[in-house]
């Protein structure tokens, strides 16, 4: 595979392994010293990013991450990646975007693969970083849902 098909694949696994809660496998998409940040917070190296990941997707929160229109820009020794990104709901709520916005990632190689050494997303709400799982976007989730459900 070239570097561009380790990447993507990387960023394809993240996105897999938190939806299905392979929390071990998560983890070790990232470099040792690797680091997650989103809404204002960060996360860095593995001890850390485990405990995160597994307070921050719990089943009954857990949807779909889907991520598209990656651009890989590669830089020497590493690669700097922006994507765009929809959460969709799971369970009773499944089938509703709940989110959406744009990873800027860093990724380096490490062995045959390409792993974070930055994750870093921001959602798309009046041009700043809002927290997912926030009272209004809930309230704006579930408002979707009764408006769906009136409309079969």
């Amino acid at each position: 595979m070239t570097a561009e098909e380790k990447i993507r694949f990387t960023i394809a696994e993240y996105c897999h392994r938190t939806d299905s809660g392979d929390f071990d496998g998560w983890v070790k998409l990232f470099a040792e010293d690797g680091s997650f940040r989103m809404f204002g917070n960060e996360v860095v190296g593995h001890a850390a990013l485990r405990a995160f990941i597994e307070q921050d997707q719990p089943p009954e929160l857990r949807g779909l991450h889907l991520t598209t229109d990656s651009a890989i820009m590669l830089q020497g020794d590493h690669a700097k990646v922006r994507s765009n990104f929809i959460f969709v709901a799971g369970g009773d709520e499944a089938g509703v975007v709940v989110a959406a916005g744009r990873y800027l990632d860093i990724l380096v190689p490490r062995g045959d693969a390409w792993l974070f050494k930055l994750a870093r997303g921001r959602t798309h709400s009046a041009g700043r970083d809002t927290a997912l799982g926030c009272e209004a976007g809930l309230t704006r989730c579930r408002t979707m849902i009764e408006f769906c459900r009136a409309h079969r």
